[in-house]
């Protein structure tokens, strides 16, 4: 039995496969379908059969999933590494699809994932409303294996065909951001009417907005901007790193505030990692301010290690 599979009872998996809105709050956000368990704790219910049908499709197609690629999210490569291979080259065609999961109808998934997974009439239940939600553990993968059927396999048995082969054509994918480079601007023109065909012909709508075919130069990939052949990060995100490290202001007066610094530590620090991680040149006051922030969140760690060492001193 199915519930077996998931550990709960019969009637209770029964319910949550018949009636799934009783366990997930549905919500709009900004144009896009989404839900949320009701019950977030450790002991929910539709939060454990989530996971669980996650792990599944991971399990069930860990061969095009776990390996380290350049086309999907899911592979373990860094943001850089998707930028990288592009950069040599002068044209680059972008692509991003509007709205991508909420486009993602159960019988276009189905296709995609032919006999290998079980659970099909609970996944069709509890992710499809009609279509794809967003906001849940299983829908990244859902998609995944959806994006993987429609568009990379047709790229890359297109680009290996001997009309393409060998003609430097670049090919990344994160998530549905799709990006594909040549010296060739007339070769990703012909890609551009094939590739935008086969989107939609599977229910997919591409952003105007978003896509483009241009010069690689001032061009940007995944929000980074490409300047004589140098990855650097976007203006946004450096502005509000700023606007971060301007309201930073260490408490250590009591615990909670030392909490909150050392919160506040972390994200500077993260932030910061992504800049020295993802640009070509990055600033050695980067560096700097790295170096100044680790420092901190190990005093601050340490005063925290004390107090509560204190605490639980003085209670004997």
């Amino acid at each position: 039995m199915q519930n077996d599979y998931f550990s709960i009872p019969r009637d209770l998996y029964e319910d949550i496969h018949q009636n799934p809105g009783a366990y997930l709050s549905y919500y709009d956000y900004h144009g896009r379908q989404c839900a949320k368990h009701v019950d977030a704790s450790e002991k929910s219910i539709s939060l454990k059969i989530d996971k669980k049908v996650s792990e599944d499709v991971k399990r069930s197609f860990e061969n095009i999933l776990a390996a380290k690629r350049l086309q999907g999210n899911l592979g373990g490569a860094g943001l850089q590494e998707y930028i990288a291979s592009h950069l040599h080259n002068t044209f680059l065609l972008k692509f991003d699809i509007v709205k991508c999961f909420n486009s993602i109808s159960f019988d276009l998934f189905e296709n995609a994932a032919s006999h290998k997974l079980q659970n099909m009439s609970l996944i069709k239940s509890f992710y499809f409303r009609p279509n794809l939600l967003v906001g849940l553990a299983a829908s990244a993968v859902i998609a995944e294996v959806v994006l993987i059927k429609v568009i990379d396999n047709f790229l890359n048995t297109l680009l290996n065909s001997a009309e393409f082969k060998g003609k430097g054509v670049e090919y990344t994918r994160y998530y549905d951001d799709i990006y594909l480079s040549s010296q060739d601007e007339l070769l990703l023109a012909d890609l551009q009417a094939r590739l935008t065909k086969r989107l939609m012909d599977n229910g997919f709508q591409i952003s105007k907005k978003k896509s483009s075919l241009s010069k690689m130069e001032n061009s940007t990939i995944l929000k980074n901007r490409i300047n004589n052949g140098r990855v650097s990060v976007g203006r946004r995100f450096k502005n509000n790193l700023r606007r971060q490290i301007y309201i930073h202001n260490p408490d250590a007066s009591d615990l909670q505030s030392i909490g909150k610094t050392i919160s506040e530590l972390n994200g500077l620090i993260g932030k910061i990692s992504h800049i020295l991680r993802t640009e070509t040149s990055p600033s050695q006051k980067w560096y700097d301010l790295q170096n100044d922030y680790i420092h901190d969140l190990e005093e601050f760690q340490a005063m925290r290690d004390q107090l509560l060492m204190e605490n639980i001193g003085s209670q004997f």
